[in-house]
Parts: C-alpha cells; structure tokens; sequence
C-alpha cells in the first residue's frame, strides 16, 4: 500500500504584500486632491415659495409671478403692486429658435424694477419641460435686476 506524507509538520504562512495596494490607494487619494480645484460648486440661495408663513400685517407684498410655459412662453404676472388695481399680466414670445426670448425677458425685468421698485418678491413657476438651465438664468436676470426674494413652485397642468 502506499503511504500518505501529513503536512502537519509544516508550517502554512501566507505573507500578503500591502505594498502596491497602498501605491493604488495613495494615487486615488492623490488625483482627488488635484482634481477638486477644477470643480467649482455653485450656491444659489432660494426661499421656499409655497407652505410659508404668511406676512405679519395681513398684506401681501408685492410680487411678480413668472409662468414658464414648455412651448418657450412666458407669463409675466404683477400682483399686490401699489399703483395697479389688478393683476397686470404680460406675455413674452417665444424666440424664433423655439426657447425663451432672453432678450425680452431682460427687457421686461428691468422695467419692472425701474418703475415698481418696491416689488422685491418673485415667484418662478416653470412647466414640466421648461429646460433646467432657462429657470436658473430667469432667477439670476432677477437677481441681477435686485429682486432678491426668489421662490420656486411648480406649475400644474403644462
């Protein structure tokens, strides 16, 4: 019969080199550290436009309603504005390109804050398909313009 050697006699080491995996891990670390320069985070502060408080005195401010409609259409609305009996309602066409007439928007902006400047209040209401670039540009023409209080809320139906 033949005979069968144990290994018991041996001893079983198992030596792992942690060598190259701490290179990998240090370069990682390395081309992170490097790269984080190049990205340049954006803040964009905006107040909730629907669910807050209601102001003290019972009154609304006056404020602009912005409905950004998918075709590339605007609705600029004024509400609660001294001087205006009614809600004032503007629309801006759409650009022959198809998008929003930034032109005009900026044109319409401006002369709402040259001729009401105690609106400070805006409420920007895009569509289901207005772009998401168009509703940060209309919110910086605004802020541009010195008319801070920015909200955002969706618009039902479009």
């Amino acid at each position: 019969m033949a005979s069968v050697e144990t290994t018991s006699d041996k001893e079983m080491t198992f030596d792992l080199n942690l060598v190259p995996f701490i290179d990998i891990l240090s370069t990682c670390i390395c081309f992170l550290l490097m790269t984080t320069i190049w990205i340049q985070i954006g803040v964009f502060n905006v107040s909730q436009a629907i669910g807050s408080e209601p102001p003290a005195g019972g009154k609304n401010p006056p404020s602009v309603i912005v409905e950004m409609k998918n075709d590339g259409l605007v609705e600029v609305s004024l509400k609660d504005v001294e001087g205006l009996r009614k809600p004032h309602a503007t629309d801006i066409r759409p650009a022959r390109s198809g998008g929003v007439d930034w032109g005009q928007v900026e044109n319409r902006i401006t002369e709402i804050g040259s001729r009401f400047p105690t609106v400070k209040t805006v409420l920007v209401m895009p569509g289901s398909k207005t772009r998401y670039d168009d509703v940060i540009k209309m919110m910086d023409a605004f802020k541009r313009n010195k008319i801070d209080q920015i909200g955002l809320a969706p618009l039902s139906g479009t």
